[in-house]
């Protein structure tokens, strides 16, 4: 079985995880292989294979993630979105920086709806960014967020 960490903001830190775990197992089947013909080669790679799984495995792609998902919310509009979409509160803050994510906000209805949807209870500000979701959608007596027909 074969284990890796998503990182849902950075791509390019779950690449990492994928590459260091599978150099991981390599080590340890090819050191459980040489146990056969040399048993401190295989020894060596084995624990290789465990250094780069249990320490290396976990470093490494956190600093990639802190770093490279930091940039990604900043810069692009779809990491901001879902960014947004788990933290409502943190819209202002990711406007203010990301230009892209606040140029979608006020002129896609489409960004301001899915951040409601997840989280009526800011929708009313949500609309205040974006005027047009209080003309297309509502909050229904079940409090979700609905369509105008």
């Amino acid at each position: 079985m074969f284990f890796y960490k998503y990182y849902t903001f950075s791509p390019l830190a779950t690449l990492c995880s994928v590459g260091i775990n599978l150099a991981a197992a390599l080590f340890a089947v090819f050191g459980i292989a040489q146990f056969s013909d040399n048993v401190i080669v295989g020894v060596i790679l084995v624990a290789v294979g465990l250094f780069l799984y249990f320490y290396v495995g976990k470093v490494i792609p956190d600093k990639v993630a802190e770093k490279n998902g930091r940039k990604n919310i900043e810069t692009k509009a779809n990491y901001a979105l879902t960014y947004c979409i788990q933290n409502p509160a943190a819209v202002a803050e990711i406007m203010e920086v990301n230009e892209k994510f606040d140029q979608k906000m006020r002129t896609d209805v489409s960004y301001a709806n899915r951040i409601a949807h997840s989280n009526p209870q800011y929708f009313d500000a949500l609309a205040e960014i974006n005027p047009e979701l209080a003309e297309k959608y509502f909050i229904n007596e079940k409090g979700k967020v609905a369509k105008i027909k």
